[in-house]
């Protein structure tokens, strides 16, 4: 399987569920429709691979990595509205969930120490994923 086919699997599925959340940037895209810089809640997403290793002497692999979604909420309003948001992503990456193209969701993602940015805080949550293949 190939990056696009993995990245294609979290971001689909982010999109089932973008209407409870805030605006979501993806990686290198047009942002169309959406203010940049963005002026209120949003989450900036990036899929960040480990690698790929071989499993056994067949030709299974297995791929990993983590979907990162850092979500903003301007700073000074507290942490509770960015925690409820990262509830909202971990609860739909949940463990033993099974994506597209054999992407799966075998452990629970973490939410990370929040910090001021550019006016922004900023909570980062983590989900690991991996796909195995062959």
């Amino acid at each position: 399987m190939s990056q696009t086919q993995i990245e294609l699997a979290l971001f689909d599925k982010l999109e089932v569920i973008k209407a409870t959340l805030p605006t979501i940037y993806y990686p290198n895209s047009t942002h169309k429709n959406k203010p940049n810089p963005p002026t209120g809640e949003h989450i900036r997403v990036n899929v960040l691979p480990v690698g790929t290793q071989p499993i056994g002497i067949a030709t299974t692999n297995q791929t990993t990595g983590i979907l990162q979604c850092s979500v903003y909420v301007k700073d000074g309003t507290g942490t509770i509205r960015a925690a409820q948001i990262a509830d909202l992503i971990l609860s739909a990456f949940a463990r033993n969930t099974l994506l597209s193209n054999n992407v799966r969701i075998d452990r629970q993602g973490s939410v990370n120490s929040g910090f001021s940015v550019d006016g922004w805080y900023h909570l980062p949550v983590s989900i690991p994923y991996q796909q195995i293949t062959g």
